[in-house]
């Protein structure tokens, strides 16, 4: 049950006195936005606002308040990010609206940046219209940093107890007519605040021009409050609105008054005036949400496609986010441009869309429109997008129904590696490595060396780690897992030290990428490496590098192997009261992720905070399993004294 907006301010409140950072989560117009303006007023702060779905620039909110920090605007990767947060020291409040419609990469350095606000000085409150599973998940993994506020649907007393909160000497009846036809709706109501204020009956200052208010009479409803709103516009405004709208980014002044030329300030002023666009200043964006949705439709589609067509002219896709620029021309029956995006554009598509399941429905919704060679690249993406889906064996037969060629190939074997095919995988693999060079060729001994590890034949898969780096590898990221894989290779065989500089080698490479997927798996094969050595101290310190790093780039199923080997550590140490903290955190991630199999790490936790209190005296053969599993002798450790 969610707490009405009176409740939810009390609650915020308390949650920025105890210096947590906040996430408002709501439906769309549920007074998310209203409530984060009330607690930040007087308070340093920034606000970002997304303006499309899922925004691809990976880290926005952090990007766009660097940029107003430092007065340069530029694209930074996320060691940039971290070095240049840690020596301004902004001590504000970062607002991120619509933190459910940020890319991955952002919402999880939203976490991490939680977890560390005394290195950073940035405290952030972010709304979201809902959060998926794993992301409340994640949030509930860091309750002790992050306070999760659930809004109810508002009711009519919550839009007027807002409206006199805000406007003071608003008229009563004012009040009751715009809580009217806001119908319980606080997108709507910023509307109708917008379109008052575009009559110059509310003032900037929040006033109302008594005078003007007596001689008006307000829209009885949503529906007749966006026809009238349109009737305001101009050609100049609807065309600058649809331009807007379609890009889903935001422009540069300067930008759009070349391409619109004489009318383009009386356009942004009203746009600006209704609530319709943002005008930063020297940025300008829609504003988007459903209310304006709905008054773009009405503009009509023979507009949108005449925008849009109008837009390629005069080169305002430039610079708009990929997804947006396929819909634009999907829609408007562009196919020539459609066609040329697909054929230079194919390979971001899976990094771009929204979800899977809207670049499915795009694929599928652009193939009658495009050539013959761009209905096969669309089809590879599908294959693809199947595969991420973890729906491998239809991946497995989407792939072998086209000529993928070596890609195609490499990403049979990495699908046959996950459902256990090791043999086929290999022989794929080995097929790609006699017919490529370069990054392909890399890539494919990756997935031998791979194959060769998961079947249990280390010597062999140390032999053709060997075999690999002894040719020039350009490509890092398959240096550094070819690397990885060599020091597994010999951890198979026991020769833990070589294997111990290897990973570490590996490790250093990663780590030039900062982002790399390859950073927490090999901070989980040093602990494991450490592990085997008795080593506890040494895996502790990389067990707590890799759950540190997994919250930095979302990586859930890596976090949990963590949890699990530092119950190991832990239980091995006689550390109990970690061991069960951990025990804990790892069921409930078990839990999140569908996951079974998890019972062994909180059972085994337990019999170790029992036998360390002295409720038990020794621990179960099931127990003892998990805890020494691989190990050959625990004599020396905590656990294996107590024990003996």
């Amino acid at each position: 049950m969610g707490l009405n907006l009176q409740e939810a301010l009390v609650r915020c409140s308390e949650l920025m006195e105890e210096e947590r950072c906040i996430v408002l989560t709501g439906g769309p117009g549920w007074g998310a936005q209203e409530l984060v303006d009330m607690l930040v007023s007087g308070e340093k702060h920034w606000a970002h606002r997304p303006y499309y779905d899922r925004e691809i620039l990976k880290y926005a909110p952090y990007n766009r308040l660097l940029d107003r920090l430092t007065g340069r605007h530029e694209q930074r990767e996320l060691d940039v990010i971290i070095r240049t947060l840690e020596t301004i020291r902004w001590d504000g409040w970062l607002v991120t609206n619509g933190l459910d419609m940020l890319s991955d990469h952002t919402k999880h350095f939203f976490v991490y940046l939680s977890r560390n606000t005394s290195r950073f000085h940035v405290r952030q409150i972010a709304t979201a219209n809902s959060l998926s599973s794993g992301f409340s998940s994640l949030l509930g993994e860091n309750s002790d940093r992050i306070g999760v506020v659930e809004l109810s649907r508002p009711t009519d007393r919550d839009v007027v107890w807002y409206l006199r909160e805000r406007f003071r000497d608003m008229p009563g009846d004012l009040v009751s007519a715009v809580a009217r036809v806001s119908n319980r709706n606080f997108d709507a109501a910023h509307y109708v605040l917008g379109y008052l204020s575009y009559l110059g009956i509310l003032r900037d200052d929040g006033t109302v021009n008594l005078g003007l208010y007596r001689h008006f009479t307000i829209p009885p409803d949503a529906p007749t409050l966006a026809s009238r709103i349109v009737s305001h516009l101009g050609d100049g405004a609807r065309q600058l609105l649809l331009a807007l709208y379609i890009s889903g980014r935001e422009y540069r002044r300067v930008e759009l008054e070349a391409a619109f030329g004489e009318g383009f300030a009386s356009a942004v002023g009203d746009l600006s005036r209704l609530g319709l666009a943002r005008d930063d200043g020297g940025e300008i964006a829609f504003n988007k949400g459903p209310f304006g949705d709905r008054i773009v439709a009405l503009l009509g589609r023979d507009a949108y496609v005449r925008c849009a067509q109008w837009m390629v002219q005069a080169g305002l896709m430039n610079g708009v986010p990929l997804q947006a620029r396929l819909v634009a021309y999907l829609r408007s029956g562009n196919s020539r441009a459609l066609d040329a995006e697909v054929r230079e554009n194919w390979r971001l598509m899976l990094r771009r869309f929204t979800s899977l399941t809207d670049l499915m429905s795009f694929i599928e919704s652009a193939m009658p429109m495009v050539t013959e060679e761009s209905r096969k690249l669309l089809q590879t993406m599908r294959c693809t997008c199947l595969y991420n889906s973890y729906r491998y064996g239809e991946a497995l037969q989407c792939f072998e129904s086209i000529d993928g060629g070596s890609e195609g190939a490499l990403a049979v074997a990495d699908m046959l590696i996950e459902i256990g095919g090791y043999k086929r995988a290999l022989e794929t693999a080995l097929e790609v490595l006699e017919s490529e060079r370069g990054a392909l060729a890399a890539e494919a001994s990756g997935l031998c060396i791979r194959a060769l590890l998961e079947s249990g034949n280390y010597r062999e898969a140390l032999d053709a780690s060997k075999s690999a780096l002894s040719s020039r590898i350009e490509d890092r990221q398959a240096l550094g897992e070819i690397t990885r894989l060599k020091g597994l290779a010999e951890m198979g065989l026991g020769m833990l030290e070589s294997a111990i500089s290897d990973l570490r080698v590996a490790l250093g490479i990663f780590e030039e990428s900062f982002e790399s997927k390859g950073i927490t798996s090999t901070l989980i094969d040093l602990a494991t490496a450490h592990l085997s050595m008795l080593d506890l101290e040494g895996s502790e310190e990389f067990c707590r590098k890799a759950i540190e790093n997994s919250f930095l780039l979302g990586e859930a199923e890596r976090r949990l192997q963590a949890y699990s080997m530092m119950v190991r550590v832990c239980g091995l140490a006689l550390k109990a009261e970690e061991c069960m903290e951990y025990a804990v955190k790892a069921q409930a991630l078990c839990n999140s992720l569908g996951l079974g199999g998890c019972s062994d790490i909180l059972e085994s936790a337990r019999e170790v905070l029992n036998l360390v209190e002295g409720r038990q005296g020794e621990l179960s053969e099931r127990a003892l399993s998990f805890l020494t599993g691989g190990l050959r002798d625990i004599a020396k450790t905590p656990l294996g004294e107590a024990l003996h």
